[in-house]
């Protein structure tokens, strides 16, 4: 059986996990045959809360691309911030799902 299906969203979902709170655009095409899948498109977050462990952090930028032939390896983009103490936090996750590189900085520096 061959697919050829576009997912889109008309308004935002809300999304609540643990990790985070949010709102998601989504705009995804679902091709090739049901034993081979293959999805390409786009999830945006739009704006919401990462919980971090002193208090939570405001997303930023939030997005996940698919590509055909690396569905179970989508590209990630997160960018979240927050003050905690006198510190300005930011986490920053990017690259694939199987391999991201995350990134904690805060102004003023901490050890």
């Amino acid at each position: 059986m061959v697919l050829d299906v576009a997912l889109s969203t008309g308004t935002p979902l809300i999304i609540t996990t643990p990790e985070l709170q949010t709102q998601a655009q989504i705009e995804l095409l679902v091709e090739n045959s049901i034993r081979h899948p293959e999805l390409s498109g786009t999830i945006v977050l739009r704006g919401g809360k990462l919980h971090f462990p002193a208090q939570p952090l405001a997303i930023s930028r939030g997005k996940i691309t698919f590509v055909p032939q690396q569905t179970d390896d989508p590209f990630l983009e997160l960018s979240a911030q927050g003050r905690i103490k006198k510190y300005l936090i930011t986490v920053t996750v990017a690259g694939s799902a199987q391999d991201p590189h995350v990134t904690l900085q805060s102004v003023p520096a901490l050890s």
